[in-house]
């Protein structure tokens, strides 16, 4: 889970929640529910991918958007949303009332496409990169990130830290805020780090 790794040094008082979606949205636990950032890359470390044929991105995001920042969350709160996911969504069709959403609730969103199923089938990824640039805010060269493979999330960690520590009102050795981030499991993740004003 190193998408829970990015915040291990951070910040002492880190609040996080983990949403996982494909067919199903499951929250694996909550923003309040850990009070520590060792609780949280440890239960976020115990989470199994939860199997399925199908990845409902929109569903996934609306779930996180509607509740995950309610369970725990601060009213004021920068809300940032990194949704991680490895194919095109099945639900495409709800994909722009999702976003319309998500900016109307003022979610900055990161998106990350992992091209791994694409790669080890000879697919072009085109259509699945364009609908996660589509669900990333702009501009897509500072919300959007695709890795080669799993293994390769590991690899843009630094990177998406910084974007997200670059915010107004932040600081990347985490002085100025406190963080709370909801983290889901692979097939699709979905992250969310609220930041206070």
């Amino acid at each position: 889970m190193e998408c829970a790794d990015i915040f291990s040094s951070i910040y002492p008082s880190i609040q996080v929640g983990v949403v996982q979606y494909g067919e199903k949205v499951v929250h694996e636990f909550k923003l309040s529910d850990y009070k520590s950032v060792e609780e949280v890359v440890k239960r976020a470390r115990s989470i199994n991918q939860r199997g399925g044929e199908e990845t409902n991105t929109a569903l996934g995001i609306n779930t996180a958007r509607s509740e995950a920042f309610k369970h725990g969350g601060r009213r004021g709160a920068k809300k940032v949303m990194i949704v991680i996911t490895d194919g095109e969504s099945h639900d495409s069709a709800d994909l722009k009332q999702a976003i319309d959403d998500s900016e109307k609730d003022d979610i900055t969103r990161y998106a990350i496409a992992v091209l791994g199923y694409y790669n080890r089938r000879g697919i072009n990824p085109e259509a699945f990169l364009n609908e996660i640039k589509y669900i990333a805010s702009d501009p897509d060269d500072k919300h959007f990130f695709n890795v080669t493979d799993e293994s390769a999330l590991k690899d843009i960690v630094d990177a998406l830290g910084e974007r997200i520590f670059s915010l107004e009102g932040t600081s990347k050795n985490g002085t100025a805020f406190g963080l709370q981030m909801s983290q889901a499991g692979f097939s699709a993740h979905n992250v969310e780090v609220s930041l206070p004003d």
